[in-house]
């Protein structure tokens, strides 16, 4: 879990647990006590108009080339990286 743009409007409050029923309440507190989740974070998507179905990227949008290669499944991306979502 890593490279991930949770939410386009809020911020969920203690959004997760870990198996102890601890409140993780950050995804900076996932990467230091966890080692997961160190790239990914809570910003605007950027996307066109999703709720008229139009999912694509905003010109400017912080998920364009923000992810990471997964081979077989975004190997033929355009631009410096794949994109986020």
């Amino acid at each position: 879990m890593d490279y991930n743009s949770y939410s386009s409007i809020l911020k969920p409050y203690n959004h997760w647990v870990d198996s102890n029923w601890n409140v993780i309440e950050s995804t900076q507190d996932l990467c230091s006590n966890y080692g997961i989740e160190c790239h990914g974070g809570y910003w605007d998507h950027g996307l066109t108009n999703p709720n008229s179905g139009d999912f694509t990227l905003k010109s400017g949008s912080k998920n364009i080339d923000s992810g990471v290669l997964i081979n077989g499944i975004n190997q033929n991306y355009g631009g410096s990286a794949p994109d986020i979502g």
